[in-house]
């Protein structure tokens, strides 16, 4: 076990897949929470909610995305540092200005953010917060194990492939196999 932790290639590689594993099931939540909360809000569990919309009643579409609104932006106002939530700029921007060091608070809040505003209708974006938040992952445990810039971009860089390679397919994020317009375009 000892010659593990000493190569720091193989130490690399075991924490690469660990993070590229926690950051598919990061994105997999993401995905369940905002569905839930559609659910809650529209009775809708949907990823297409505007194609739904037509059948419910007035109130409801006006409502629910107002009220969600004033709430999300009270909870930026007065929680998130920056007031602003995050995506794929502000990861490479990361990697470029702070040796891919992404804050946990900022990173988790913005998937907060994201999530309770796609669960209220409103339009924004699916991938660069499940981006982000694969960063955040990867950020979080290369800060916490004093990895070197280095180490701590090659793991950033796993926690966010995985992370959007999840969001852009519903096949298991471990054992995904590419599909048969993928496999003939490299014969």
């Amino acid at each position: 076990m000892r010659w593990l932790i000493q190569n720091d290639q193989l130490s690399l590689l075991v924490l690469a897949v660990l993070i590229g594993v926690a950051a598919a099931y990061c994105a997999i939540a993401f995905r369940e929470l905002y569905l839930l909360g559609q659910l809650t809000s529209f009775g809708i569990q949907s990823d297409t909610l505007f194609s739904h919309a037509a059948g419910l009643p007035a109130w409801q579409i006006v409502l629910v995305p107002t009220a969600g609104g004033l709430l999300i932006g009270l909870f930026v106002r007065f929680v998130i540092p920056d007031r602003r939530i995050h995506g794929v700029a502000d990861v490479m921007e990361s990697v470029a200005l702070r040796s891919g060091r992404v804050g946990l608070r900022v990173g988790l809040g913005s998937a907060v953010v994201s999530v309770a505003s796609i669960s209220v209708g409103a339009s924004v974006g699916r991938e660069g917060p499940v981006v982000h938040l694969g960063a955040t992952l990867a950020s979080a445990v290369a800060h916490r194990l004093g990895l070197t810039r280095a180490q701590a971009v090659t793991l950033l860089g796993c926690g966010v492939a995985a992370a959007a390679r999840r969001r852009s397919t519903r096949r298991s994020p471990v054992c995904s196999s590419p599909s048969k317009s993928s496999s003939a375009i490299t014969r």
